[in-house]
């Protein structure tokens, strides 16, 4: 039986595939509600206020404030989206986000745009303040440049 010849770009693509399954696998454990949480009271958040933009038919901003624990209040401005439509969804999104505790809700039936744009500005990492900032989601914004780039490689040459 003959040994299957692997080539350095097949490898290195291989094993960045399973480095990402890793740090996915990682993450997802990491955004489970027990995780690393013995104490329940601990602090998850840094107090304050964050805001979030995005654009749905125009900008939306999203205006969260955050004690330790928990979302305290949420302001929703959709001003600039269309008055009988995403400005009709804007307290529905409003009360969703304190409900949820959270930026993933359901959108509003019919106001699409406002409630993906919503949902966009509250899941903005300047409106979250995570005690440790963005630490799997850079491990896999790295891995994920990195597949990216192998993509780009010449083909290696035939030996």
């Amino acid at each position: 039986m003959e040994k299957e010849k692997v080539s350095r770009r097949q490898f290195l693509r291989n094993t960045a595939i399973g480095a990402v399954g890793v740090a996915t696998a990682g993450f997802l454990g990491g955004c489970s509600s027990d995780a690393g949480n013995n104490n329940p009271g601990a602090a998850v958040y840094k107090p304050g206020t964050y805001t979030g933009t995005a654009k749905g038919m125009g900008q939306v901003t999203v205006t969260m404030t955050f004690s330790e624990t928990a979302i305290t209040d949420v302001k929703v401005d959709c001003s600039n989206e269309t008055a009988e439509i995403g400005g009709a969804a804007t307290s529905g999104l409003q009360e969703a986000l304190m409900a949820a505790q959270s930026a993933e809700i359901d959108g509003v039936s019919g106001a699409t745009m406002t409630s993906d744009a919503v949902k966009e500005a509250a899941a903005e990492p300047s409106a979250l303040p995570w005690q440790q900032p963005n630490r799997p989601t850079s491990i896999i914004h790295f891995l994920l440049a990195k597949i990216s780039a192998m993509s780009t490689l010449p083909p290696t040459a035939a030996r």
